[in-house]
Order: C-alpha cells, then sequence, then structure tokens
C-alpha cells in the first residue's frame, strides 16, 4: 500500500474517472486513467474489480501485486508528475512479475 501523501482521496478519485486520459496497457492487462500536473505530487489508485476477482483476498493480493510493481517503478523517477488510477483487466496473479511490469513500463512511456 502506497503512503497517505500518495494515495488519491475520494474526491480527486471522482475527478479522475470523469475528467482523467484513458490508456491501455499492450498486453491487455491494465488500463489507466490519468491527469498530468506537474505543481502536485505524484498519487496512485489500484482497482480490481469484483468482475476480475470475486473473492477479497484475491483482490488484495492483485493490489499488493500491482502496488510493488509501481512502487518499484516510482523509485527509479520514471512517472511523471499526476493522478493515476490503475484498473486490473485480467487475472494477473498467474503472470510472471516480469511481464507486468514490461507491460507497466510501456504504459508510462505512452503517459511520458
Amino acid at each position: 500500500m502506497f503512503p497517505k501523501k500518495q494515495r488519491l482521496n475520494r474526491r480527486s478519485f471522482e475527478e479522475i474517472l470523469k475528467k482523467g486520459k484513458i490508456l491501455h496497457s499492450d498486453c491487455n492487462y491494465f488500463y489507466s486513467r490519468y491527469v498530468l500536473d506537474k505543481n502536485k505530487p505524484t498519487k496512485f489508485s489500484i482497482v480490481v474489480p469484483k468482475k476480475i476477482e470475486k473473492k477479497a483476498i484475491l483482490r488484495h493480493q492483485t493490489k499488493r501485486i500491482i502496488s510493488k510493481l509501481l512502487k518499484e517503478i516510482e523509485e527509479k523517477g520514471s512517472f511523471p508528475a499526476g493522478s493515476y488510477i490503475f484498473f486490473s483487466k485480467n487475472k494477473i496473479k498467474e503472470i510472471s512479475p516480469d511481464i507486468l511490469r514490461e507491460d507497466l513500463l510501456g504504459m508510462i512511456k505512452k503517459i511520458s
């Protein structure tokens, strides 16, 4: 989980859902809604719908996997400043983290 300073609040989340740009990943594992803003710190939110994972424990495990990958990428300084919501499109628990990391990096390159 991200620290409180890096998580989106409810108001920002709803604003990004309404006004944010949409970007789909190459391998079709994720899609993202985002708003770039150089004046604000980078913030994240991760959504795993019940349609993808029925059980809460599996949704939380999926969120942890995505969160870990996003933290690794963010530590390298790859993210442009802005607010991001990442949605899981498929069951990613069985997929290699290396493939997921490359998919996320491809999305970030498209954004910047």
